[in-house]
Parts: structure tokens; sequence; C-alpha cells
């Protein structure tokens, strides 16, 4: 079974070892819960946890990030 760091090298490479242990555990969790994160879900995760984004900023792209992955198709007609 793979890791999430190796799936996602380049971000995780900017974590130390706890900060990696820890993403790891997040990132398992919300797959179980049916979640299939990311890239740009990864990236936005690494961006708060090292500083690079505030928690207001995380919590606007979060969002955003969400609603382009439930977006509702209707019918014509």
């Amino acid at each position: 079974m793979a890791t999430w760091a190796a799936k996602f090298p380049a971000e995780f490479k900017k974590l130390t070892d706890e900060q990696a242990r820890a993403l790891e555990g997040t990132l398992a969790s919300h797959a179980l819960e049916g979640l299939t994160p990311d890239k740009t879900f990864v990236a936005n995760l690494v961006a708060v946890r090292t500083g690079t984004i505030d928690r207001a900023e995380y919590l606007r792209r979060a969002k955003a990030w969400s609603a382009s992955k439930h977006r509702v198709v209707r019918a014509a007609g």
C-alpha cells in the first residue's frame, strides 16, 4: 500500500517528520470518509500547516475546492 507521501512527494517535502505523520493520518481519515484527496487538497493542507497561508485563506480555498468537486449538473429543459 502506497503512502500519501509517495503519492504527493513535492508537498510532503515541505513538512517536518512530525507534520508529515500528522498529514498522513489526516488524509487517511478523509479517504476512509469517502473523500479523494488530490494535489490541490494536499497542497492547501500543507500551506496552512507551514504558515504559508492563514486559516481564513485555507477555509476560502477549501470551500472553493469542495464546490468544484460537487457541482450540480442540471438537465436542459
